[in-house]
């Protein structure tokens, strides 16, 4: 009798670990700067870069400027997701990247004095 239940007890196990230990996989994913979802200038302005795709961000001194990206995943993200944000130019521009189900928000802020051609965003993350 008991020797069943350990045997039944190892075949559950067997049928439910593969989900639970299947390896991740590394995902990457990348947008035009011009493909954002919304795009908030407060006070900056925005203008097409010199490249196909890109977006020319300028602020003056104290102002900041908002774009968001939306990157849908086939499977939920696992973690924190990476940004890379590909431009040139001048001023401070801050990442932040936010998991939601199978969709990733990316919000790039412009802050102060800045003119900064965004080229391309790029997201990495994990899905099991």
């Amino acid at each position: 009798m008991l020797r069943r239940m350990i045997a039944l007890a190892l075949a559950g196990l067997a049928v439910a670990a593969p989900p639970a230990l299947a390896s991740p996989h590394w995902n990457t994913q990348i947008k035009n700067a011009s493909d954002t979802a919304s795009r908030v200038a407060g006070g900056c302005s925005f203008d097409t870069g010199s490249h196909t795709g890109s977006l020319l961000v300028a602020c003056p001194d104290n102002h900041r400027a908002t774009l968001v990206y939306v990157f849908t995943t086939s499977r939920a993200p696992q973690g924190t997701p990476m940004v890379r944000v590909a431009g040139m130019g001048w001023g401070r521009v801050y990442d932040s990247a936010k998991v939601s189900g199978k969709s990733i928000r990316v919000t790039l802020t412009v802050v102060g004095y800045a003119r900064v051609q965004l080229n391309t965003i790029t997201v990495s993350y994990y899905t099991r």
